[in-house]
């Protein structure tokens, strides 16, 4: 398919097209200042980044206790099996009284079965049961108890890593 035949260009409009100037195109748009809405997106990242940095911070500082029952928890494995559920139970009524400085009076009179109960409340779900939770009750007062050496410190490592710092354990039931 062919073009149609172009008429010719007029003498004065030739004239008329030298006399024009070249498109002066405006220069390019900088990204230099940003609009409004990346300041305000800048400040919203800013906010939410110094949010999770105090929220992590807060976390660590609430845990630290944690860390130090495990700690303690891990040097245990020296103890021998006569001293080691009296070791854990200490272990565990120094980490309960950093958790829950309200329930000090509580803690300190816990003894046996109350107390495994007592520690069974701040956990979602009861972690002490069966011969550990036995052992912890009473292998202090029995020196002659078979101590479950591997369950004993697994259920304590567990307590020590799940209880819930807002739990509301009430008294025991001495």
């Amino acid at each position: 398919m062919t073009s149609p035949p172009m008429a010719p260009i007029p003498p004065q409009a030739h004239q008329l097209m030298e006399q024009m100037n070249d498109i002066i195109a405006p220069p390019p748009v900088g990204w230099w200042p940003p609009a409004p809405g990346w300041w305000v997106l800048a400040l919203l990242l800013i906010a939410l980044l110094a949010w999770g940095i105090y929220s992590w911070r807060l976390r660590r500082q609430r845990n630290v206790y944690r860390h130090a029952a495990l700690v303690v928890l891990e040097s245990l494995q020296n103890c021998s099996d006569e001293t080691l559920p009296t070791e854990i139970n200490r272990l565990l009524k120094r980490t309960a009284l950093s958790a829950y400085p309200n329930y000090t009076f509580s803690i300190n009179r816990a003894f046996g079965d109350s107390w495994v109960r007592w520690l069974n409340r701040c956990c979602k779900t009861p972690v002490l049961n069966g011969e550990a939770a036995l052992t912890l009750a009473v292998g202090s007062y029995q020196p002659d108890i078979t101590c479950p050496r591997e369950e004993l410190t697994a259920v304590a490592r567990r307590w020590i890593e799940s209880h819930k710092l807002n739990a509301k354990p009430g008294e025991a039931d001495v």
